[in-house]
């Protein structure tokens, strides 16, 4: 009896020896890496603590539920000779503290996209006939390809006169990408690929760009289109982004319409607007013109009253195209003042035509200064007749050489006449302004009627000159002043105007011999 209960104490402490032993047998799990890229080698490790005996390591990965690897070490010849040749390392090291071991393992491989999408790796240490095993998911990281830039299609110009067309994918993985480009308008064709360049970014995914040319006459059609496509394991189906004539950044600039100075009536005006910056040279420009106080618009077109000159157009450095659309026309007083032109210009790359308005023009008339002479009364006038002006206000002032023969002074409003006269036809107005001067005074006298009006800069200036005598003269041109004829005069018939020519002509005998007997 005491036998059997010694027995049985024995056989109690080895059990529960053997059982705090195995129980300090741990093991960590695999560590490896979240992320890889495709041929980039990775490495998994796991560690056994607390072995009793040397450990014996068993690594296995399986795709899909199958092995597509799996091996132990120590290995035999032939399980050595298969490790070299699918690319899976093994190593293992052992140590060995007061009687246990340590045993750290661990699992190099170069992943491949076609075998590792789904992965399940195993390691297990078997250890004095004691078998622990820790497993972990892994997946080859797939990215899908993401547009970057604010554009999918960037365009730029060639120096040739070609757009170039690049799209930029990002942060995709495995590396192998295909890009395709296509162009056409509804029928699509292949385009050649001008450059691929792939890089891998700091995120260890990886960059792609991808180039092509198109000759830039093919974006004035405003259905053309090109086509950017690109395929990538991550996607189920092919992903595009397509770049039309809207998307060139080469849209026209239009700067103000330059208007004359002055619009004067019965003369020619030339409206003249700058386009610039614009790609492909297909522009279209289009004069409008908007009658006064009314909404209408209407097309202007080649006439006696307007031309429209040929467009000079240029290719700048950066071989966008700048443009000078014209429009002379015959200004009119009456058809134009108030009216207003539109400048429209019509581009592939636009949606709906730019404009530029003139504003509502001001006419004014051409100024015409007429000087004559009436001395057919008792008194002497120098008349100013100023006509075809707009707006009325108007300024006329005389004045007459001082008695020392060096300046003017200015004749008082007391010998100044203004006489209105009905508008012109043309909406302009007409005017006549009186002079009086002295009858007897027979000094070498100069006379000068100035005009001024907001068209005019700088006034108009007429000199009369009297020498000594009777004569006037045009100071310009040395002409007798023509002798002003009233309205009633106008209106005589030719023989009683010889008759009063008659008459004057003995007034001036009278006056001559008058002269000479004084000088007696």
């Amino acid at each position: 009896m005491l036998l059997t209960l010694s027995g049985i104490g024995v056989l109690l402490g080895i059990f529960v020896f053997k059982k705090k032993y195995f129980q300090r047998f741990i093991v960590s799990p695999i560590y490896g890496p979240e992320t890889s890229n495709d041929n980039d080698k990775v490495t998994f490790y796991c560690v056994a603590f607390n072995c009793p005996i040397a450990t014996r390591v068993m690594w296995c990965v399986k795709e899909s539920g199958e092995d597509t690897f799996k091996s132990s070490e120590p290995w035999s010849k032939d399980e050595e000779e298969r490790l070299l040749g699918c690319g899976y390392t093994i190593r293992t090291d052992q140590f060995e503290d007061k009687g246990l071991h340590k045993v750290i393992t661990a699992l190099n491989f170069t992943p491949s996209v076609s075998i590792h999408i789904n992965t399940t790796i195993v390691c297990r240490f078997t250890s004095d006939g004691k078998t622990k095993a820790e497993k972990i998911k892994w997946k080859f990281p797939l990215s899908k390809p993401q547009v970057s830039g604010e554009k999918p299609i960037a365009l730029s110009l060639g120096d040739s006169g070609d757009v170039i067309c690049s799209t930029n994918l990002k942060d995709f993985n495995p590396k192998d990408i295909v890009i395709t480009w296509s162009c056409g308008a509804g029928h699509y064709q292949d385009l050649e690929t001008i450059n691929v360049k792939i890089t891998k970014n700091s995120q260890q995914t990886y960059d792609a760009k991808s180039v092509c040319r198109i000759p830039g006459n093919r974006f004035n059609d405003p259905g053309f289109k090109v086509r950017v496509t690109w395929r990538h394991l991550s996607m189920e189906e092919a992903e595009r982004k397509e770049a039309s004539a809207a998307d060139l950044p080469w849209r026209p600039q239009m700067s103000d319409i330059s208007v004359p100075r002055l619009l004067l009536h019965g003369e020619e005006a030339k409206l003249q607007c700058t386009i610039s910056g614009y790609f492909p040279g297909d522009l279209k420009v289009n004069w409008l013109r908007r009658e006064a106080g009314k909404p209408d618009l209407f097309p202007v077109s080649p006439s006696d009253k307007y031309k429209l000159p040929v467009m000079d157009v240029t290719r700048q450095e950066d071989q966008t195209f700048t443009c000078t659309a014209s429009l002379i026309y015959s200004v009119s007083r009456k058809t134009d003042h108030g009216s207003e032109f539109i400048c429209q210009v019509g581009h592939p790359s636009l949606e709906s035509p730019l404009e530029k308005r003139t504003g509502e023009l001001d006419v004014e008339g051409i100024l015409a200064v007429d000087v004559m002479l009436d001395d057919t009364q008792s008194d002497r006038w120098l008349i100013a007749e100023v006509r075809g002006f707009y707006p009325r206000d108007i300024k006329v002032r005389w004045s007459r050489t001082t008695l020392s023969m060096k300046g003017y002074e200015e004749y008082p409003e007391s010998n100044i006449t203004f006489e209105g006269q009905p508008n012109n036809n043309d909406g302009t107005f007409r005017l006549i302004s009186k002079c009086k001067i002295s009858k007897f005074n027979r000094a070498n006298k100069k006379y000068k009627v100035s005009v001024s009006h907001k068209s005019l800069e700088p006034p108009i200036e007429k000199i009369i000159s009297r020498p000594i005598g009777d004569k006037f003269f045009l100071e310009e041109d040395k002409t007798p002043l023509p002798r002003y004829l009233t309205q009633r005069e106008e209106t005589l018939p030719p023989d009683s105007q010889k008759l009063k020519g008659s008459a004057e002509k003995r007034k001036c005998l009278i006056r001559s011999i008058c002269v000479l007997l004084r000088h007696i």
